[in-house]
């Protein structure tokens, strides 16, 4: 029995147990010669016999990967075998858990990336190492907020000899639930938590490894620990499940099926999908309308963080501390002068210095908004504010105000506006000083239909001197939210026209298009952007580019024939600019599609796809538009010529591909009007049965 002191192999002193599992007992260790923590795992001994230690030993001094503990040693003593890893500072998912904590959608989304990356590197070697017990306590999160996958098994090869999963129930895959036999028994006086061993008809291979990320991301998202032996399959994430997307949902469904078969079959595959979620979710592929007519989707500019410049973080900082500050205050000019990556390193070296002072953690935030990147934004906000009690840790209210204040921003600009609203009432509960903080709060309030609460915090903002133009733009969103579009769209104009604030006037004019849009006023959307086109700055350009471009195609939907090649031609050169800038989403691609078909020029609507075919190869919405598009232009040949082969082709491949969505009752617009068409043609026996 090890015990606190004992001296492994003259090197490695034992500081602590602190973790048991099926594969082993963990330590926390001493090294001696190097002089810092590592992890002693001690293998049990049902382990012993599968292992070649000189195997072993190569691979775990092989592996190298960012999301994986570096490896230092792997003994056989007389009394067991152990490998030496690195101590990951940090907290398990499994305490965060245990803690009451709720996982964001950036953060689950995050991990998940980074998590699939190490799978992706320890499925490619040779031969794969399948890890066989994830799960969140073998998940660590450091204290930049990055996983470490933990605990992995190196004997566990995809090879017919894998006949041992040490494995913990509710994350392991189905297949790994066969022949149970308990591999330690109970002693007296003490309460018996059995562990398991599960021998196996067939090896393990990476697909075992997919379910249990699965079943983790499960845990995380739903707050529900998936059942411990589970016999059918795992009841599904229902699509409605508050503040997650359903791309993600359907992700997760797919790698927790119960036959391998159904799942993801490599880790490589999951990771696009993930790469790819919001061009898979739903909500950023449907139309509302069977014509394949687009809604105007108005993407929202940082709201404050951006704003503020980094004048206001150094009007916050602490006396004293003379090199941090010298250290804050340098990071501060470099993202003035668009230095974002050594601003990014240089927050990190002040971190390093105070790692409770959050000055930096904001700067950090700050790099990232800058670079409109709110989903990094909000992964480390969150993780820096699960991680650390910065009021407790002495920072002032003012600088906790403006992380949440930032953090708030973040979430409104994801539209994601009852996070938003969170984030605001702490900026204001830690400064009730500041108006901006009361008129954005006030604003996020009336998205979240909150009305009454959002004209509260207006009338403080107001009483503390909000200037005249702030006061007519969150009045004017108080109008929106309550139906009066038309004076909302007087609000927003008055507050355009009266500010001399770049970042509001250009808040404003895209406020007011969104007015616009709801009252059905397409012209009043392409007016407002053509004669404030230079206005717009940064991202709010290619924003500005899509209103305009959307405001034209709709209003080809409803024109004669003459107008709507007219209006299609002039929305095709303003989705032109947005894909020639590289900015050019897959509903925006779609929606050129659509504009190019309207004046006939299937041949660019070709090629725009077939661009989508090589970017998105999982996705059916890419091959309904495909089949969509081949019906509209066999159905333009005289009828001696039409042929629906591709037609057909393009069909059965998005039907394929769009299995899972069917089931769920959640196919796009696209896939219900290519099936539409399909009968239609089978009625009229241009494809037979």
């Amino acid at each position: 029995m090890i015990k606190k002191g004992d001296v492994i192999n003259g090197t490695y002193r034992i500081e602590d147990q602190i973790g048991a599992g099926g594969g082993g007992t963990v330590y926390k260790a001493y090294h001696l010669r190097l002089e810092k923590y590592v992890v002693v795992k001690r293998i049990n001994d049902a382990w012993v016999g599968l292992m070649d230690s000189r195997k072993e030993a190569d691979i775990i001094k092989n592996l190298k990967h960012q999301y994986l503990p570096q490896a230092y040693d792997f003994l056989r003593m007389e009394d067991g075998i152990y490998t030496v890893m690195d101590f990951v500072p940090g907290a398990s998912l499994d305490k965060y858990i245990k803690s009451g904590y709720r996982f964001t959608q950036q953060q689950v989304l995050y991990w998940a990336k980074q998590i699939t990356e190490a799978l992706i590197y320890l499925h490619g070697l040779k031969p794969p190492i399948i890890h066989s017990d994830i799960k969140p306590a073998n998940i660590m999160i450091d204290l930049e907020g990055n996983v470490c996958l933990i605990d992995f098994n190196v004997s566990m090869t995809s090879t017919p000899d894998s006949s041992i999963s040490a494995t913990s129930r509710g994350y392991a895959a189905p297949e790994q639930y066969l022949n149970i036999t308990p591999i330690n028994q109970p002693e007296p006086g003490k309460a018996y938590h059995p562990r398991f061993q599960f021998d196996m008809d067939t090896a393990l291979d990476q697909r075992s490894d997919i379910y249990s990320l699965g079943a983790t991301l499960y845990h995380l998202m739903t707050g529900q620990r998936p059942p411990k032996l589970p016999e059918t399959q795992l009841p599904p994430i229902p699509a409605d499940l508050p503040d997650f997307d359903e791309a993600l949902i359907n992700i997760v469904n797919k790698m927790t099926h119960y036959d391998p078969r159904e799942r993801y079959q490599t880790a490589q595959e999951v990771y696009d999908d993930l790469c790819n979620i919001k061009r898979l979710d739903k909500r950023y592929r449907s139309h509302k309308r069977a014509k394949l007519v687009v809604n105007v989707v108005f993407p929202i500019i940082m709201v404050g963080a951006v704003v503020l410049g980094t004048a206001g973080f150094m009007q916050m900082r602490k006396e004293g501390d003379s090199a941090f500050d010298d250290k804050i205050a340098y990071a501060d000019t470099l993202i003035s002068n668009k230095d974002y990556e050594n601003a990014r390193r240089t927050y990190e070296e002040a971190i390093g210095m105070k790692p409770d002072r959050i000055e930096a953690y904001s700067g950090m935030l700050m790099v990232y908004s800058s670079q409109y990147d709110y989903d990094k934004v909000i992964e480390y906000g969150t993780t820096a504010l699960a991680q650390h009690n910065f009021e407790a840790a002495g920072n002032s209210d003012k600088q906790i105000a403006q992380f949440e204040y930032i953090l708030g921003d973040a979430y409104f600009a994801e539209e994601n506006y009852d996070k938003a609203v969170e984030h605001y009432k702490k900026a204001v509960e830690f400064d009730q000083s500041n108006p901006e903080y009361y008129r954005d709060f006030a604003i996020a309030l009336s998205r979240s239909a909150y009305v009454d609460s959002a004209e509260e915090m207006l009338q403080k903002a107001t009483a503390m001197g909000l200037e005249n133009a702030s006061i007519a733009l969150a009045k004017a969103e108080i109008d929106f939210a309550k139906g009066n579009y038309t004076e909302a769209a007087e609000g927003f104009k008055k507050a355009a026209q009266t500010s001399s604030d770049s970042a509001l006037i250009q808040r404003a004019y895209l406020y007011l298009c969104r007015a616009y849009d709801r009252m059905g006023d397409n012209d009043g959307v392409i007016d407002t952007i053509s004669k404030n086109v230079s206005v717009f700055t940064n991202d709010n350009v290619r924003i500005a580019n899509i209103i305009c471009a959307e405001a034209y195609l709709k209003k080809a939907e409803t024109a004669n024939e003459t107008q709507r090649r007219q209006y299609a031609q002039q929305s095709i050169e303003y989705y032109k600019r947005v894909k020639d800038a590289g900015g050019a989403s897959e509903q925006t691609l779609f929606n050129l599609v659509t504009a190019y078909q309207y004046v006939d020029d299937n041949q660019n609507a070709q090629a725009i796809l077939n661009e989508l075919v090589k970017d998105y190869p999982n996705d059916p919405d890419v091959y309904a538009r495909l089949a969509i598009l081949e019906a509209d232009k066999q159905a333009k040949l005289s009828q001696t010529l039409r042929n629906y082969d591709n037609f057909k082709k393009y069909y059965e491949k998005a039907e394929k591909l769009d299995q899972h969505n069917r089931v769920s009752g959640t196919s796009s617009t696209y896939i219900k009007t290519m099936e539409q068409l399909m009968e239609r043609l089978k009625k009229n026996n241009w494809i037979k049965e």
